[in-house]
């Protein structure tokens, strides 16, 4: 994702939606978007077990319990812009969260009653999912007020799924090494909320390799956590962004390739386990999910756990 110094940068989420890009004197004007999504449900015949002989037709043929299939639709609410400076792209919805969403619904039973730490959450897209699937609690991170706040508003827009969840919104700056507790800031860390990061056991993220500066604070940032906290699992999306350069007159991905060298170094640490997984799970949201993008798997575990 390459930007000039105030060019503005479209996400393909985007350029789907029929809405077009808005400004004023203080520059892109948020717009309320639907994303739909359809989980498949499983649905029995009520006193029987699927293949088991239940009697027989008008006809004389034995009748067999079939297990019949149907669809649970929901719909999130998601305020973002329509386009920003390479600065504020937590403001808007990227694919790559897109296919998060998908694999945490194929996997919905893995994080039921567990803590959950997003980083670089944006929207809130992927924590508003995360809250159907009834964790105990969710810590949906970003850094600067206008992206946590309104995040904190897609997530309070979304109750009818985050409404038996606590979701809880804090700034977490990967270039600092330290959880910002400044009471001033409306999503400061609270005493509790240290307490019960130690608990977090799995860590998602979507879409946060884009700029190599930013890669490397949040693999530093993702290795601290993942070291704190014991035995702990990440999933993050991403989208391998193709560029043409002029220089070698060959289509590169810069920034994906800075990712794969830190995956490289991170496979000679003790403890640490990294793939990328397969993305043949059903898709549930409204996307093209393309070959460039991908699902990668980080797993920790101390010697002494």
């Amino acid at each position: 994702m390459c930007a000039l110094s105030g060019e503005l940068v479209l996400s393909d989420v985007h350029r789907e939606l029929v809405c077009p890009v808005v400004t004023n004197s203080e520059g892109v004007i948020p717009v309320s978007s639907r994303f739909p999504f359809s989980v498949p449900l499983r649905e029995d015949r009520i006193g029987s077990n699927e293949g088991e002989e239940t009697g027989n037709d008008d006809d004389g043929d034995i009748v067999v319990s079939r297990c019949h299939t149907k669809k649970n639709e929901d719909v999130i609410t998601i305020e973002h812009k329509m386009a920003t400076e390479i600065g504020q792209v937590g403001l808007q919805v990227w694919v790559a969260s897109l296919l998060l969403c998908d694999f945490l619904l194929a996997n919905a039973s893995r994080f039921s009653e567990e803590c959950i730490l997003e980083l670089g959450g944006g929207t809130g897209l992927c924590s508003i999912l995360l809250a159907s699937l009834k964790p105990s609690t969710i810590f949906c991170t970003d850094t600067g007020l206008d992206v946590l706040t309104q995040c904190q508003k897609n997530i309070s827009n979304n109750s009818h799924l985050t409404g038996q969840v606590t979701t809880r919104v804090r700034e977490l700056d990967w270039t600092k090494d330290h959880l910002d507790a400044d009471t001033h800031n409306a999503f400061h860390w609270r005493d509790e909320d240290r307490s019960l990061l130690q608990r977090v056991r799995y860590i998602v993220a979507a879409d946060v390799i884009y700029d190599d500066r930013l890669t490397d604070a949040f693999s530093k940032t993702l290795l601290r956590l993942m070291r704190q906290n014991g035995r702990t699992c990440a999933f993050i999306a991403l989208e391998k962004r193709l560029n043409f350069t002029l220089d070698e007159l060959r289509v590169r991905s810069p920034a994906h390739e800075h990712f794969l060298l830190w995956v490289d170094t991170l496979k000679r640490e003790d403890g640490f386990d990294c793939r990328q997984l397969g993305t043949g799970f059903p898709q549930c949201f409204e996307y093209t999910r393309t070959k460039e993008l991908e699902l990668w798997q980080f797993s920790y575990s101390s010697s002494d756990g």
